[in-house]
């Protein structure tokens, strides 16, 4: 009796500090929007990652966040058929790239950007703009989007 007593404390217990042993989530998402209609996604990763860059003729290590933009059926943004419609992304008014939009206004690109993400703005702009709505942890679940 006492150790199926133990062992049901003992498995309570882990349960209980298994969340705060794993620390922060690895991602967070905010969805990508115009008037609280949702037309994507921007993903970035919480892990910065190191990358070697030229500064001053010396080669340093710089950390960067990877940050994935992702528009999807945002027909405002759409191409002509057979063509893309390149569209500046900016977090906090920086503009960090670009991505192309296809004719079926969907279109994806990942950059790395030097400081964390979280809580920073993302905008999408073109024949409309696109603001990041909150940030939230980023849960993959089973199946399709």
């Amino acid at each position: 009796m006492k150790a199926r007593y133990l062992t049901l404390v003992m498995a309570v217990m882990a349960m209980m500090v298994a969340p705060v042993l794993a620390g922060p989530p690895d991602k967070y998402v905010a969805s990508l929007e115009l008037e609280g209609e949702r037309y994507g996604q921007a993903i970035f990763n919480t892990s910065p990652e190191e990358f070697m860059e030229l500064v001053d003729e010396e080669l340093v290590t710089v950390l960067r966040y990877e940050l994935e933009v992702e528009i999807e059926e945002c027909m405002d943004l759409a191409a002509e058929e057979g063509e893309v419609n390149t569209v500046p992304v900016y977090v906090n008014g920086i503009e960090v790239g670009s991505i192309d939009v296809d004719e079926f206004g969907n279109g994806k690109a990942t950059f790395y950007v030097e400081e964390d993400p979280a809580g920073s703005e993302i905008i999408v702009e073109g024949e409309i703009t696109l603001t990041s709505s909150d940030w939230r942890e980023w849960v993959k679940g089973p199946g399709k989007k």
